[in-house]
């Protein structure tokens, strides 16, 4: 006699890193004095933007902790600096913390109850939002929570997605995105009186949200275990296998430096930031000035778009190579020479390749870091 028992917690969460483990681009970063690079992650999958405020917003986006139930959680934190910052409107604003649901991810969604969970932690006491739009912005829904100063809350919100709200015909673009302690002032381009429906318009916020940014002090919100699943009942968080998860976002994001070392260039002309995780072709011959022919690297976790390659090397980005060909095919090794033209080329959703148009004759040793954001 055998008995089949579904597995209902295998991937419950739609959430990819929602329990804040992977942190690849590093754990601490600051935006500058009135906008933050666009959409700036440090959180795999996490990302923060605001615009048009004033230098009390230099907000840096780390990782910390919280008390969850007696057991310390990682969390994600945003605190701005120690100047008042004045009341954000029109299309000034702070979006908070938001995460970007492919649309690959969401088409199963439509029309489905849904739950969104997550514990949220602040320094000033008030009113606080969580929002979602989807793909065009044409459609919102943003929800009111009440939160204590310094004391860490579970929130949890249950609504039903529209039942065309996502495409059907799913491409790798965005299905829709959650925002989770945007402020926008009182009559900002972002901000809605209508709470807990899903409604016609482009909104984030609500009226009624807390200015945190406001006060003279280092003020900070911050997450922690964020979920979303189906159901109308918010389930214990699932915590999927490290290594799971870190190739959840790989296909989002990823890099030759090992996974716990922030990507960056060398101290100076002749060194890279570290040699651990170095891309290291043996030989490359010269490929043509301009032809981006080289030796293909394969990225370990298929990418949603081509992305965004960066090359990483000594203090000015460049790679480096150890010798070369001599005219007659001899191969000369020698010190460690950087090179502007040591270059990347054909990048697509699998890799690319690393090309020599450095010299017409060959060249030896060659190493490089890289990266590739395919995130939102």
């Amino acid at each position: 006699m055998s008995a089949y028992v579904e597995n209902t917690s295998s991937f419950k969460n739609k959430i990819i890193n929602g329990g804040l483990r992977i942190w690849q681009r590093g754990t601490s970063v600051a935006g500058t004095a009135t906008t933050t690079p666009a959409n700036l992650y440090q959180a795999d999958r996490f990302y923060t933007f605001y615009t048009g405020l004033t230098a009390g917003t230099v907000t840096t986006y780390s990782k910390g902790s919280m008390s969850i139930n007696s057991t310390t959680k990682i969390t994600a934190r945003l605190t701005k600096n120690a100047t008042a910052v004045t009341t954000p409107t029109g299309g000034n604003y702070h979006q908070g913390f938001v995460y970007t649901l492919e649309d690959y991810d969401t088409l199963d969604l439509n029309g489905q109850k849904m739950t969104l969970s997550f514990w949220f932690n602040v320094s000033v006491a008030g009113t606080y939002s969580v929002g979602i739009r989807n793909l065009s912005s044409a459609t919102y829904f943003v929800s009111n929570f009440t939160m204590v100063a310094t004391t860490a809350t579970k929130i949890i919100k249950t609504f039903t997605i529209p039942t065309t709200y996502t495409t059907a015909t799913p491409s790798g673009a965005k299905g829709f995105e959650i925002v989770i302690g945007g402020y926008n002032g009182t009559a900002g381009s972002f901000v809605t009186g209508t709470l807990d429906a899903f409604t016609s318009g482009n909104a984030f916020t609500s009226t009624t949200s807390t200015n945190w940014l406001s006060a003279t002090s280092l003020d900070y919100i911050e997450i922690a275990q964020v979920q979303l699943e189906q159901g109308d009942t918010a389930t214990d968080f699932e915590s999927r296998p490290y290594q799971v998860e870190l190739d959840m976002c790989q296909r989002y994001y990823e890099k030759s430096f090992d996974t716990d070392t922030a990507p960056s260039n060398g101290a100076n002309a002749t060194s890279f930031s570290t040699t651990a995780g170095l891309e290291q072709v043996n030989y490359l011959t010269w490929t043509g000035s301009g032809n981006q022919v080289g030796v293909r690297i394969n990225y370990r976790v298929t990418k949603r778009t081509s992305g965004t390659l960066t090359l990483y090397g000594n203090s000015s980005g460049y790679g480096s190579y150890n010798g070369g060909a001599s005219a007659t095919g001899t191969m000369n090794t020698g010190t460690e020479n950087f090179h502007v033209n040591i270059t990347f080329g054909s990048p697509d959703t699998r890799g690319f390749t690393i090309a020599n148009n450095v010299t017409t004759t060959a060249i030896l040793g060659i190493k490089v870091h890289w990266s590739v954001n395919a995130d939102f």
